[in-house]
């Protein structure tokens, strides 16, 4: 992640706000309960459903996603022209 914050700071944010979710944390153990009422019910389930996530969240999720997506697909095409250009030495990075 530090490596890549250097040419990609956004990466620090998506890091922080969503590494809860990769790994086996509190958020992510507690996202599988849902409160029915105010006598303590609750559910329990290890499916979710988009329902469930504010559209902000959604759209800021897929929004990242693509960028992140669009970024690695940008570091294949520079490997494919060093491949293919092996002697020239610049580096671009976008």
């Amino acid at each position: 992640m530090e490596l890549a914050a250097v040419h990609h700071p956004w990466v620090e944010g998506v890091y922080e706000h969503s590494n809860g979710w990769v790994h086996l944390s509190p958020r992510q153990l507690l996202s599988l309960f849902k409160l029915l009422d105010d006598h303590g019910g609750f559910e329990f389930s290890f499916r979710h459903v988009v329902d469930d996530y504010p559209e902000q969240f959604l759209s800021e999720v897929l929004a990242s996603m693509l960028h992140a997506t669009q970024v690695i697909l940008s570091y294949v095409g520079m490997w494919e022209y060093k491949k293919s250009n092996p002697t020239d030495s610049t580096t671009v990075i976008q």
